[in-house]
């Protein structure tokens, strides 16, 4: 059996959109935070 890694932006209240259905609160600015996520989903 293989394992499964989820990774997800939810705010507290279980919403991925704000109010105007934008999505710019989770956005990830920084290159070297994104290699580290692809890293574990290598």
């Amino acid at each position: 059996m293989r394992k499964i890694i989820a990774s997800l932006q939810v705010s507290v209240d279980g919403f991925i959109e704000g109010p105007n259905k934008e999505v710019d609160w989770m956005m990830i600015d920084d290159d070297e935070e994104w290699r580290e996520i692809n890293e574990m989903l290598d």
